[in-house]
């Protein structure tokens, strides 16, 4: 902050310091080339009235000139004294002498008249006095020539050093300026970027990535170091938890299944009679029994995929696939879907599709299974659900769009967390359990690609899946894409 205000405060005190020499030049010229100038106007005019008075006592040859010019001669004495106390010029010493002439011519004519020696005033007048008045005249325009260019001197000095200030504080406000914009750009950018760091930190935690690293380095210091290092703490305790919610519900779910399996195997044996024929009634009750078992075993196979992927064991049964025959066969499986539910279906490739890839075959049936199960729970009777292949370089896009009624734009990012459900569940004609798009996303990221949601309520969805045209066998950690927009996957074997 000292810092800032001492940038800010240089150009006003380099204007000041030139703003006081201006002051002071300009001072200089009122205070003695103004009062010089109206000193030599006023000597200029008491000379005229001593030639005055001096004509009027040759003329009437009496004393009725005499005060005027006795008056005019003090009054020239007081004026020149004064110019001599605001410089010692030469040419005011010159005027001074003139002046001082003058007084003594005027008291020995004055002295003559008192005698009426006329013959002494008259040469007096003609020898000595105007010749001296005419040499005063004359010494007061040399004096009034060195003032003005004394004065002109001044003004040029101080039109100089207005143009030197303005300059100055120029410069220096555009130095501080600079300065600032550079201390500014340096706060910004050290407060700036931390923030953003950590916002999306917070997006990554939040769409269920705990192992995003900060570029926030945790050695800094100030707050934002601290805060790093509660969001890394942070961070990996939410990991931590979460992995023990997916070993418990793995641990559960695998625990649930030779039950179910027991319960289920039984039911059949009833339903075949095994145990003895049973009533209608008692027959109805077994199916229901069979429906929900089936039911709670489908849950129970969702967990355990979900909790495969989300612990990183799942393993793909990469195999090289005709494209043309998959897609086929996924149009074939899933129209029935779309005609039982009154809507319009359709399975297409764009131009540059290849021929082959390397995927795992019933787990991109499930993935994209799921995705149009779920587009068409959300249309409605006469909508559109298609699915849309291309080829990109080392890749493949699919696309699965829908016009169904939407999702809300601050729910897109965690529609693919498990068990989250959107808030348009009462447009769906079956309830879900919130765990197939958890799926779609582990088969997906366990092929090395990625998948995207964008969606626009009351208009449709359209989730955007990218994957490599060769995939791994064994899984990798890559990121997790749950917002609009597609992410590049990772790179793909040759």
């Amino acid at each position: 902050m000292l810092m800032v205000a001492a940038i800010l405060v240089a150009p006003l005190a380099l204007t000041r310091l030139a703003l006081q020499r201006l002051t002071a030049e300009i001072e200089q010229l009122q205070s003695q080339d103004f009062r010089a100038s109206l000193l030599l106007g006023r000597l200029r005019a008491a000379a005229d009235l001593v030639r005055r008075g001096d004509d009027q006592i040759v003329g009437l040859r009496d004393s009725t000139g005499v005060p005027t010019l006795r008056t005019a001669v003090a009054t020239m004495r007081v004026l020149t004294d004064s110019l001599r106390q605001l410089s010692a010029s030469d040419s005011y010493a010159s005027v001074d002498s003139a002046v001082t002439e003058v007084q003594r011519l005027a008291t020995v004519s004055v002295d003559a008249m008192a005698r009426r020696d006329f013959d002494r005033v008259d040469a007096l007048s003609t020898v000595a006095v105007r010749p001296t008045l005419q040499r005063l005249v004359a010494t007061i325009a040399v004096a009034e020539g060195t003032l003005r260019v004394e004065t002109s001197g001044r003004v040029r000095a101080a039109r100089d050093e207005t143009g030197r200030a303005l300059r100055v504080s120029l410069l220096a406000l555009l130095l501080a300026l600079l300065l600032a914009g550079v201390v500014a750009g340096w706060i910004i950018v050290s407060i700036s970027r931390p923030v953003a760091d950590l916002q999306k930190g917070m997006e990554r935690v939040a769409s269920g990535q705990f192992d995003h690293k900060l570029e926030v380095a945790s050695r800094r210091s100030d707050e934002f170091g601290r805060l790093a290092e509660s969001y890394a703490e942070m961070a990996q305790r939410l990991g931590d938890l979460d992995r023990l919610k997916a070993e418990f519900v793995s641990m559960a779910s695998h625990e649930l299944k030779t039950p179910l399996n027991v319960i289920l195997g039984y039911l059949t044996l009833l339903d075949d009679g095994v145990y003895g024929s049973l009533t209608d009634k008692q027959r109805e009750v077994v199916h229901t029994l069979e429906r929900q078992s089936h039911s709670l075993n489908r849950l129970v196979r969702q967990l355990l995929d979900v909790s495969r992927y989300d612990a990183g064991g799942a393993t793909l049964n990469v195999q090289p696939m005709d494209t043309q025959a998959f897609f086929s066969e996924l149009q074939v499986s899933l129209v029935v879907l779309a005609e039982q539910r009154g809507l319009i279906f359709s399975v297409t490739t764009a131009a540059g599709m290849p021929s082959e890839v390397w995927w795992d075959r019933d787990r991109m049936t499930e993935a994209l299974g799921n995705l149009v199960t779920n587009a068409c729970k959300f249309t409605a009777r006469g909508g559109v659900v298609a699915l849309h292949a291309e080829g990109e370089p080392g890749a493949v896009r699919l696309e699965v769009r829908d016009s169904g009624v939407g999702i809300p734009a601050p729910e897109l990012p965690h529609v693919f967390r498990k068990f989250f459900q959107a808030g348009n569940q009462d447009s769906s004609s079956v309830a879900g359990t919130g765990l197939g798009l958890a799926i779609v996303r582990g088969i997906v990221e366990a092929h090395g690609g990625s998948v995207s949601v964008s969606s626009e309520v009351g208009v449709g969805t359209t989730f955007t899946i990218l994957l490599p045209q060769r995939a791994l066998s064994q899984r990798r950690p890559v990121t997790v894409v749950a917002a609009a927009g597609t992410t590049p996957f990772a790179s793909t074997p040759t």
